[in-house]
């Protein structure tokens, strides 16, 4: 989880916001709304709808206006159902639901209404509604994949395997969702005592999705070596257990699963050789081995076993919907609520559709001395810092570095937040701290060199920068930060140029070090080149000031005056920096020195 910087405007960073999961969160509020203007599409064949919401009663006091005390009251069916699609549109998925509900008690026989109130609870988690819908859907002959679901989920919680088997079936049905009812019938066979049918059938679930030189999905292996723990065939679970070593593991949660399975057959040192190698650092490895040891005696349930394979095959295939994602991990956590793993993965996607108080209210869920509390945290750090809410980001951080003050990783990340609120001196402090306690990456090199260059102490920023390209010359921020300074200052051109246009390179769709590398041309006098590269800048950065700026210069020294007002005059428009603001506004009264 360790996240590239978001680097204020004056840092002169050209990615600006521009790292992976910042330049998202840029266009998140479209995300969002493109994926509710889905949902409110209704189920059709296939899904088709946005995710969901937190299921709870006490949502954001912000969300007042179309809560269930109704202060809007429509009369008709017409307008409930309008209430539905604006509060859709407004992402207030638990208000819409609660409209789509209205507009079904007055029309309870409306195939549109049914499905769509199917939906927004199912992806809300509420888990019975949306099965008491489904079965009123089935009465009227209209059926999908999903809605059986919620019935699984029920039949799952209740033990009755025999039911579930029936139903899962016709989930099966759907290709898409082959993967999730294989795991769930595979289960149930050995829930009932058919174990050997029970892993033939996950391998035949999987024939799909074979590879001819790596075989079987990691999580399908993985999935193996548990059931022959459940069936108490510890020999050959270990054995497939100590295959997946050394595989490449795809995600953090399935690495603990194999952790804690090893831990459990007591292959402690194969499992904390494989932590010490592969966990990521947002991981407290002293609090994961302490948890793994907790629970080394405690195998998961069949439930548990079912919602970890959920979790895992949420994303494949066709069931990458961000619908489907939403709505399975609402089914997860119904029939395994305990599993930190799933809570963490919900929060994600609900960050990502811009849903971040929903995020937050998932992230309260998980235990704040497990395995997945630090992740928690730092994710709730993103979201705050997104928010410029600086203070309650280092609170949060504070009160956790209270309890764990060795760890490098979260001082890092303190200096990472007091850089990006502009507190320099404090932040180069906190990397430097972090290097005492053993944290070292190329990362914190390149963002104590940008913390250095911000305090006007050069040859420590250059020192810095240079050692982060050093262990990895291919990150494209680096290059293309060190290149930008020295252009911007008019200095090392040549080597600049040099550095940028591998960044490009390495990232040709960033407009910001598309950008950098027209601004340098324009440095060097190359106008004619600088202009191209500038003009395909502001495509991909449409509404960028400091881009603009930059082309307004070039149409300038292009003797095209007209073009380089607007220009300016548009950047002016887009930006919140009264100084850069000030500075073109100089250019348009006066324009560039000859």
């Amino acid at each position: 989880m360790e996240q590239m910087p978001n680097i204020k405007q004056n840092d002169r960073f050209r990615v600006c916001a521009q790292t992976g999961h910042l330049k998202l969160r840029q266009i998140k509020p479209l995300a969002a709304l493109a994926a509710l203007a889905l949902f409110a599409s209704g189920c059709g064949g296939t899904a088709s709808s946005s995710l969901d919401m937190h299921n709870t009663d006490a949502t954001d006091a912000a969300r007042a206006p179309a809560q269930r005390s109704e202060p809007y009251n429509p009369q008709s069916v017409a307008a409930h159902y309008l209430a539905a699609r604006q509060a859709l549109y407004m992402s207030e998925i638990e208000d819409s639901a609660h409209f789509y509900m209205r507009s079904l008690e007055a029309e309870p026989d409306n195939i549109e209404f049914l499905q769509r109130n199917f939906m927004s609870q199912y992806y809300l988690g509420h888990i019975e509604r949306a099965a008491s819908i489904g079965r009123q859907l089935e009465s009227l002959n209209i059926m999908t994949s999903l809605s059986y679901e919620p019935s699984i989920a029920m039949a799952i919680r209740a033990g009755d395997w025999d039911a579930v088997m029936v139903l899962v079936d016709n989930v099966a049905e759907n290709i898409p969702s082959r993967q999730f009812a294989g795991v769930i019938k595979s289960w149930a066979m050995i829930a009932t005592g058919r174990g050997d049918a029970g892993i033939t059938h996950l391998t035949d679930s999987a024939l799909s999705l074979v590879d001819a030189e790596n075989g079987l999905p990691f999580y399908h292996q993985l999935h193996h070596a548990l059931m022959f723990e459940a069936l108490g065939n510890k020999d050959d679970a270990l054995l497939k257990a100590q295959l997946l070593i050394d595989e490449q593991i795809p995600s953090s949660a399935m690495m603990l699963d194999l952790a804690g399975l090893l831990y459990r057959l007591d292959a402690r040192d194969m499992a904390d050789a494989m932590l010490d190698q592969k966990l990521p650092r947002a991981f407290d490895l002293k609090t994961t081995r302490q948890h793994l040891a907790n629970q080394a005696n405690q195998p998961p349930t069949i439930a548990q076993n079912i919602a970890n394979g959920v979790l895992q095959t949420a994303s494949n295939a066709g069931d990458g919907q961000p619908q489907t994602i939403g709505a399975r991990l609402r089914f997860a956590i119904y029939i395994a609520p305990g599993l930190d793993a799933v809570h963490f993965s919900l929060a994600q996607a609900l960050s990502m559709l811009a849903l971040d108080s929903s995020a937050m209210a998932v992230l309260a869920d998980i235990d704040p001395d497990g395995v997945w509390a630090q992740p928690a945290m730092l994710m709730k750090l993103d979201m705050l810092v997104a928010q410029n809410d600086f203070e309650t980001a280092l609170s949060i951080l504070n009160a956790h570095l209270a309890k764990h003050p060795d760890n490098g990783f979260l001082h890092k990340e303190h200096a990472d937040i007091l850089r990006r609120n502009g507190n320099y001196a404090a932040s180069r402090d906190a990397y430097l701290r972090a290097e005492s306690y053993g944290f070292e990456s190329p990362t914190l090199d390149r963002n104590l060199a940008i913390t250095y260059e911000q305090l006007g102490i050069d040859d420590k920023a250059e020192e810095r920068f240079l050692a982060a390209l050093t262990i990895n010359p291919n990150d494209a921020f680096t290059l293309n930060y060190l290149g930008y300074w020295w252009a911007d200052e008019g200095r090392n051109l040549s080597e600049a140029i040099k550095l940028i246009e591998k960044a490009v390179e390495l990232r040709p769709e960033s407009g910001y070090f598309v950008d950098s590398l027209g601004w340098v041309h324009y440095k060097l006098g190359n106008f004619a080149v600088a202009v191209e590269l500038l003009e395909k800048a502001t495509t991909l950065e449409p509404a960028d000031p400091v881009i603009f700026d930059h082309l307004g210069d070039v149409y300038w020294r292009l003797d095209r005056y007209a073009e380089a007002r607007h220009m300016w005059d548009f950047a002016i428009e887009q930006s919140d920096d009264p100084v850069l603001s000030d500075t073109i506004r100089t250019k348009l009264s006066d324009g560039l020195d000859p």
